[in-house]
């Protein structure tokens, strides 16, 4: 299963890039002046102790560091996990 996994990821080298832009494309969207205007309509709302607004904009910024590092440190994990695991003896039955 896990040849057919890479064979998959070999044949679409171009999906980093595609979830950079994507990543990229909904900051622009959710960073839009119109967007960051409902949430700026009343100073006096806090949320933790902070403005709406402020709260709103680390929230999408946090959103868009999780959405570029996570994947990258799935295969992080991945290969050290194949490099740590106990491989099984060949005599042992």
């Amino acid at each position: 299963m896990e040849k057919e996994q890479e064979q998959t990821k070999r044949k679409m080298p171009g999906i980093g890039r595609a979830r950079m832009l994507v990543a990229a494309l909904l900051g622009a969207l959710l960073l839009n002046p119109p967007v960051l205007e409902i949430f700026s309509a009343d100073p006096s709302v806090r949320l933790f102790g902070s403005s709406l607004i402020l709260f709103y904009i680390n929230m999408i910024w946090g959103l868009l560091i999780l959405m570029v590092v996570l994947p990258r440190l799935g295969l992080v994990i991945k290969r050290l996990w194949r490099m740590i695991k106990p491989q099984p003896k060949e005599g042992a039955n």
